[in-house]
């Protein structure tokens, strides 16, 4: 598939996400590839919240809930955290609430592959020190996570 047809299937502008919080850390990039349907149809907002463990101190992030009451948190990783793992925690996590949250309206082929879009959705894997989505089936890199859109 060209470029151009991913664009048309990814980035028309009237998919773009919400304005998203000024000050949420690079490992939340993920937050920007769920375009503006997406966050309409499951009813996805993002609030600002914290944590405790008896283990931890308080830990600081945000809530990404929809329209179900279902929500997970996205923590502010500790420095000492090594970036690809900090990327990989929160785009895994927010992947699999949103396939979750999308399958009862059959949204769960999320973000769909834009060679299969009616098979299966594109993986984000590790390449290298940063996250990629890519086809399951052909390993084909579509685009970075954080710029699905932009493809």
């Amino acid at each position: 598939m060209s470029a151009r047809s991913r664009r048309r299937r990814h980035g028309s502008a009237d998919n773009r996400p919400p304005d998203l919080p000024a000050d949420l850390p690079p490992e939340f990039a993920v937050l920007r590839d769920i375009g503006s349907s997406l966050w309409t149809d499951l009813g996805l907002r993002l609030l600002p919240g914290s944590t405790t463990t008896e283990d931890l101190p308080e830990i600081n992030g945000w809530w990404l809930r929809d329209s179900s009451g279902s929500s997970i948190g996205l923590w502010i990783h500790p420095e000492d955290i090594d970036w690809p793992s900090r990327l990989w925690a929160t785009t895994t996590a927010v992947e699999a609430h949103i396939q979750e949250a999308g399958a009862s309206s059959g949204r769960s082929n999320w973000p769909p592959c834009p060679a299969h879009p009616r098979t299966h959705p594109l993986d984000a894997r590790m390449v290298e020190d940063d996250m990629v989505w890519c086809c399951p089936e052909t390993s084909e890199q579509v685009a970075p996570v954080g710029q699905l859109l932009d493809s």
